[in-house]
């Protein structure tokens, strides 16, 4: 699985951030659930807690903890960036 890295740039868990939306259980190296973005019920989305990444076999989409605000939320990127950083102060994520 090739995801659009975010090269570290996040001090958290993207399996923590997909988990407050979707209900994720283990599958090999990562997780899996249904796919909030599209309306296919099955369990397409993987969450690879090596890469920190996810990417939805039924609808393609995939990229970093940011790119999945973007999507979710319908978001630019200075935004959920922004997003991102109050979630991760929120959750004690943050770079000290």
């Amino acid at each position: 699985m090739q995801c659009d890295s975010n090269n570290g740039r996040n001090d958290m868990s993207l399996a923590a951030l997909v988990g407050e939306t979707v209900s994720l259980e283990r599958h090999a190296s990562g997780l899996r659930g249904a796919c909030p973005l599209h309306s296919d019920p099955s369990r397409s989305l993987y969450v690879s807690t090596v890469l920190d990444c996810f990417h939805c076999f039924g609808c393609g989409r995939s990229g970093d903890a940011v790119k999945w605000i973007m999507i979710r939320d319908r978001r630019d990127r200075e935004t959920a960036e922004a997003i991102l950083e109050v979630w991760q102060k929120g959750k004690g994520l943050g770079r000290l």
